[in-house]
């Protein structure tokens, strides 16, 4: 976008027609972002990006425009501790001491702020930073064309218990959907990867959206002296499987542990309640030995939800694709 450089009373005729989709004014000067601009640029498809603070934040979020209300993904960005962005701070070596007190003290009172904020990110390196917004970006941008907007100025909130796990089927990409949407409704999001799957999903997209580590190996499980599918098996509240391969439902019905998933699976109480939603070429779906399967597993108290028909990735029409996330989501919350 351009940039455009104004007198105080235009600044201010332009707040009183409408004109900024937000504004604020941050140690003295004030800044702005016109709405006709981002508007001109989500209507050619092109993803907008606003580093803004706070103030501008909550107005971007009280914007009446369906346009706009429906592409907002917002990203907090805090500083690993105060001590760093204080360090931060001094070695840009622009400011005065004074100058960077005022700063830090403006700085915390935004950070007292991050719960308003969808998502939130504990900045490491400029380059890992930048590899978990465009994970970020690229899972939300599944459903619509997102515009961002994020504040950068440490205290990292606690998340209620839950996993989902993602096995190796093509509709993989589906799991960072079904994963940004329960954490948007405020549920603890554990993610369990075969390798698989990381064939079609990276471990990282998943990782951002969840905020949590992703489990992919039992050999990730070295690091603790309780073994972590043990541990993901005892906290879970609800186990759901999107997408589930007929190889994976065939492990379950047998009661395989070849990996985290399926041990995490036999490791589970037998109060905690499993939700699988197949997805697979539609003969797969239907032959003698999946339907065996399936029904071993209902009798032995999971829940399923079944594969919905329409074009599927191998080329063929008809019963394989996974179930639409919405319905998933719908069944996720009737069994917490």
């Amino acid at each position: 976008m351009d940039y455009h450089f104004l007198t105080q009373e235009e600044f201010s005729r332009q707040i009183e027609a409408g004109d900024f989709l937000e504004h604020a004014q941050v140690h003295g000067n004030r800044y702005g972002t016109l709405k006709a601009e981002v508007i001109q640029h989500l209507s050619r498809g092109t993803d907008v990006v606003m580093d803004i603070d706070v103030q501008g934040a909550a107005l971007v979020r009280s914007c009446g425009d369906p346009a706009i209300r429906s592409a907002i993904v917002d990203l907090f960005v805090m500083p690993p501790s105060e001590q760093e962005l204080r360090s931060r701070l001094a070695g840009r070596g622009t400011d005065s001491e004074d100058v960077i007190a005022v700063r830090m003290r403006n700085a915390l009172e935004e950070m007292s702020r991050w719960q308003e904020y969808t998502y939130r990110l504990v900045s490491s390196t400029r380059e890992e930073d930048y590899l978990r917004f465009k994970a970020l970006l690229f899972a939300e941008r599944l459903p619509r064309d997102p515009l961002a907007f994020l504040n950068i100025p440490n205290h990292h909130p606690s998340w209620p218990p839950s996993s989902s796990a993602s096995t190796g089927s093509i509709a993989a990409y589906k799991t960072a959907d079904i994963a940004s949407q329960l954490v948007k409704l405020g549920h603890g999001v554990r993610i369990v990867m075969t390798r698989a799957a990381a064939e079609f999903i990276t471990p990282l997209t998943l990782q951002t959206l969840s905020r949590q580590p992703v489990l992919m190996s039992l050999e990730d499980e070295k690091q603790s002296w309780k073994p972590g599918h043990i541990d993901l098996a005892d906290s879970a509240d609800l186990f759901l499987v999107a997408p589930a391969t007929a190889n994976t439902i065939a492990e379950f019905a047998c009661g395989l542990a070849p990996d985290s998933l399926t041990s995490i699976y036999l490791a589970l109480p037998r109060a905690t309640p499993v939700l699988i939603a197949p997805a697979m070429n539609g003969k797969m779906w239907l032959h003698p030995a999946t339907q065996r399967n399936v029904a071993r597993l209902r009798e032995d108290g999971c829940h399923f939800v079944d594969p919905a028909e329409g074009d599927l990735a191998c080329g063929y029409q008809g019963i394989g694709r996974l179930a639409p996330v919405e319905e998933i989501i719908s069944r996720a919350l009737e069994l917490l």
